[in-house]
């Protein structure tokens, strides 16, 4: 369970790497990416982050 978690947290973070990217150079070329990697892909590290923070947030 532990790698698991592991793999979500690196997706995690590399999710929002992408994020900070985008936000860096613009909304257009963030389109440009999400179009190129794929909708559902994003769509899939979405969710994980969302379980993953429901699971390690206090209280949450």
């Amino acid at each position: 369970m532990a790698t698991g978690d592991a793999t979500i947290a690196a997706g995690i973070a590399a999710r929002r790497r992408h994020l900070d990217a985008a936000a860096a150079v613009g909304v257009g070329h963030y389109r440009t990416n999400r179009l190129r990697t794929g909708r559902l892909r994003g769509l899939a590290l979405t969710e994980a982050a969302r379980a993953w923070d429901a699971r390690t947030t206090p209280g949450g």
